[in-house]
């Protein structure tokens, strides 16, 4: 069956049981006098009354069931971090890369970072049924029926998980082509809500065009963007218009020179307006310059004060209060924003003045050389986000093309300087990492403007069509990252500098559920210390301090101890009270132990039992 049949079975199905309802609800209400069943049939009439009214309207697919679900029955994930491939270069916070299915990444994050992250870009499977969409180990081709619902319910589940990850200034850029757009806009409207929409980029990432497309050649993807509060969101202006679009007003502040944004035009010559235009939409303005109050004119539109003509003023019409017609504003609003030295008066126009020194970003991002101010300086800059650059980039790094359709470095850049709220010190999540653009990119801007920007990436095991031996996120995403934090030498043999960071390596692994609560526990305690590294941030063990007991790790900063049980506690107690930095401290006593029992303490400290906390994440994503 097809998935545009089961969408209509849903509705067929909804309004015959509808139907069953009214007249079960007939029957009921004659054969039972009974007061209770009275009310209860009452009740059952409110909600057939408000079931009736429902819109059907929105997205229907067949939920699609995933291998890694199966897995999940048995076992739940835990982390496992390769040491061997951490790369220190500071006393900072480190970046992470995860290797493995990014359901089961999220669902460890679900507990280490929740509410945690500022900023997610992905850049999931596309949908293009030529190998570019694997469910269940296969590839989704053309001729399968469920090719939308596997997609849906494959972007559902994860989308879901990353919704909780999401901080109270966050925002989401998902890039997408024509294949899913259309769906996957639905899909969010209902996860992050239709009112958070900002927007949709459309991203001009082939210019020469697709040669195989048949009708149209196509040469741009997509970037759908929500924020959690669209009231409250901030974008920075990064990218103006090009220069032919650009307007100043007298003070040198930008201006939008989109008709939309027009609120009178001037008309002293009596010219009409428009075909259907009368007296009664209209008022009459007369202005000289800036610092002038405008003069209102109650007469006709036909009639001109040629004396304020001759001193100078040029006559205006706005429209009045009480008439409105799209992008004007009211004469109401008109004399507002006069008074307030927001219009921009001009020969033959008059422009509301924007309220920042650059241009708002075009939906529309196209290759080719913008003008903005930087530091009150004008500069010019090229936007490149072709794929074909993207790949050159790549090249050059790998010195083989090892990757079908890497992400550009510039386009991912852009939309991260984006998000002003936090933009130097955002945390970052690509939980389709692919290539590793995502973390390519953040550790240019840290470069660039001295940020403090972090990244978690998620990718998976699989190997790519040209290299069928190698691991995506270990052989490309890590490599990548790796490379550029570190220093290479480029094509030319030319050594590019170092972009600085440290990376922590980890990957996902599982642990057999057993029968009774007690064996869980003690399971998930011997395997959460990554987990809790990962939560904290804090990674380089302190080996002379460690036992199977107790383990205590150090950034430079900040402390973290693990007491596994209660036997230790003393002597657990005597090295908390040799640090010097802030500690988090986690210990297993069954419910034995809170903070008071580390009263004492010189260092700012929190006290969390293990591994409750960690299970009951994992109740509402497994059944445990």
């Amino acid at each position: 069956m097809s998935e545009t049949k089961i969408a209509d079975s849903t509705y067929e199905i909804q309004s015959h049981t509808v139907a069953e309802m009214k007249d079960l609800l007939i029957e009921m209400k004659g054969k039972n006098e009974d007061k209770k069943w009275q009310e209860k049939a009452q009740e059952l009439e409110k909600e057939l009354k408000s079931l009736k009214k429902n819109k059907n309207y929105g997205l229907f697919w067949k939920e699609k069931p995933e291998e890694f679900e199966k897995k999940t029955k048995d076992s739940f994930p835990v982390l496992e971090e390769l040491s061997e491939l951490a790369i220190k270069q500071d006393e900072t916070p480190s970046n992470i890369i995860i290797e493995g299915d990014n359901y089961h990444t999220l669902s460890v994050l679900s507990y280490t970072h929740s509410g945690q992250v500022d900023v997610i870009y992905i850049d999931p499977p596309y949908n293009k049924w030529n190998e570019d969409f694997i469910y269940n180990d296969r590839y989704v081709d053309k001729e399968d029926d469920f090719r939308h619902s596997k997609w849906l319910s494959f972007m559902e589940k994860r989308l879901r998980l990353a919704r909780n990850l999401l901080n109270d200034t966050w925002v989401i850029f998902i890039s997408i082509d024509d294949n899913e757009q259309a769906q996957l806009k639905l899909l969010c409207d209902e996860i992050f809500g239709e009112e958070n929409f900002i927007g949709n980029f459309s991203v001009e990432n082939n210019p020469k065009g697709r040669k195989n497309s048949k009708f149209i050649s196509i040469s741009n993807e997509y970037c759908l963007v929500f924020a959690k509060d669209t009231n409250e969101a901030e974008f920075e202006n990064v990218i103006p218009k090009d220069a032919s679009d650009m307007v100043e007003d007298e003070n040198g502040d930008y201006i939008r020179s989109s008709g939309k944004r027009v609120l009178v035009w001037e008309n002293f010559l009596n010219s009409p307006i428009n075909e259907f235009s009368s007296d009664k939409h209209y008022s009459v303005y007369y202005n000289q310059d800036k610092n002038d109050i405008i003069t209102t004119k109650e007469h006709s539109l036909n009639e001109v004060d040629k004396n304020l003509i001759f001193s100078g003023y040029n006559r205006y019409i706005t429209f009045r209060d009480n008439y409105f017609v799209e992008n004007t504003y009211s004469e109401k609003k008109f004399l507002e924003l006069f008074k307030d030295g927001r219009l921009s008066i001009r020969s033959d126009k008059i422009y509301e003045k924007h309220f920042s020194n650059l241009i708002q970003i075009k939906s529309m991002l196209t290759n080719k050389k913008y003008e903005a101010i930087v530091d009150n300086s004008p500069t010019t800059f090229e936007l490149d986000i072709k794929t074909t650059s993207a790949k050159n980039n790549l090249f050059n790094l790998f010195w083989e093309n090892i990757f079908d359709y890497p992400k550009n470095v510039s386009f991912i850049k852009i939309l991260l300087k984006l998000n002003v709220l936090s933009k130097h010190n955002s945390l970052i999540l690509d939980f389709f990492a692919g290539s590793g653009t995502t973390g390519h990119a953040v550790l240019e801007l840290n470069k660039e403007d001295g940020g403090n920007r972090k990244f978690i990436l998620c990718s998976n095991r699989e190997s790519t069509n040209e290299f069928p031996d190698r691991n995506i996120c270990r052989d490309i995403t890590y490599e990548r990252v790796k490379r550029v934090a570190t220093g290479y030498t480029n094509m030319k043999g030319e050594q590019v500098e170092w972009l600085g960071g440290n990376i922590r390596y980890l990957r996902t692994d599982f642990i057999p559920k057993h029968k009774g609560t007690d064996n869980i526990r003690n399971r998930m305690v011997e395997r959460c210390s990554e987990m809790l590294c990962l939560r904290e941030n804090v990674w380089e063990p302190m080996k002379n301090l460690n036992t199977p007991e107790m383990r205590f790790y150090k950034r430079g900063d900040k402390y973290l101890a693990i007491l596994f049980g209660l036997f230790r506690f003393e002597e657990f107690c005597q090295v908390l009270r040799t640090f010097d930095n802030p500690v988090a401290i986690y210990v297993f006593s069954r419910g034995q132990m809170t903070r008071d029992d580390f009263e004492g303490m010189i260092v700012p400290y929190m006290v969390e039992e293990i591994p409750d906390p960690i299970l009951a994440v994992y109740k509402t994503i497994f059944w445990l």
